[in-house]
This record gives C-alpha cells, sequence and structure tokens, in this order.
C-alpha cells in the first residue's frame, strides 16, 4: 500500500448492522418521548398560571415555580440534543452502510457482465470449432 493510499473502512459486518437495528427501537421511543414533553410543555401554561400574585410571598412562589419550569426546559433541551446527535450518528451509519452495498452491488453486476461476455465467447469459440 502507498503512503497516498487511503485505507479502506471495513465492510459493515451483520453485527454492526444487528447493533442499528437493535437500537432503532430505543430511539424511537426516545423520539416518542421527546413529542410528548413538547405537548406537554404546551400544556403546562395555563390561564392561573398567567395571573402574576400582588404579595411577596406570591412573587417569590411564582419565581420558584418560573425557575422550576426553567430547570425542567433545560433538562428537555439536554435531552433533545442527546436525542438529536444520537438520530444523526444512526443516519450517518446507515448512510454509509448504504453506499458500501451500492458499491458492492454495482461490482457484481459488472462482474456478472463480464462473466457473460466470456461465456457467450467461449460459445462461440466452441460452435466456430
Amino acid at each position: 500500500m502507498r503512503q497516498t493510499d487511503v485505507p479502506r473502512k471495513p465492510f459493515m459486518n451483520p453485527a454492526t448492522i444487528n447493533t442499528i437495528l437493535n437500537t432503532a427501537p430505543m430511539i424511537l421511543q426516545g423520539a416518542g418521548r421527546l413529542i410528548r414533553m413538547i405537548r406537554e410543555r404546551g400544556d403546562e401554561t395555563t390561564v392561573e398560571d398567567m395571573n402574576v400574585p400582588a404579595t411577596m410571598d406570591g412573587l417569590k412562589q411564582e419565581i420558584r415555580q418560573i425557575e422550576s419550569r426553567l430547570a425542567s426546559n433545560d433538562e428537555s433541551n439536554v435531552q433533545q440534543i442527546q436525542l438529536i446527535e444520537q438520530l444523526a450518528q444512526q443516519n450517518e451509519a446507515l448512510a454509509e452502510s448504504l453506499r458500501r452495498a451500492f458499491r458492492h452491488i454495482t461490482l457484481l453486476s459488472w462482474l456478472g457482465a463480464a462473466a457473460l461476455i466470456a461465456a457467450a465467447a467461449a460459445l462461440v469459440l466452441v460452435f466456430v470449432k
């Protein structure tokens, strides 16, 4: 191998494909949870939440509730980012697998065509003699 040659990545073996297929349901469940969290977040705001209390204790309670919502939103955002990263990684792996499969199918097609031509040439030579 020359130094300028880029080493080829090994073909995706059945264990890797099996791992991708086994993790897909977990990612779909995570996506479902994400959708539910987004829907629930939209349902949290009610008319009662919009009323600003007039007392100092009421204001402090309102601040605590807002801080709690912000903390849960931060946690939700982290989960969303992690889910998006997992989906991106899985999509990348699947795309690479499809590219490799397409390359192999193309190679096998060319080899099959070459074998067909060689067989036809051999038959012609047999019948000519």
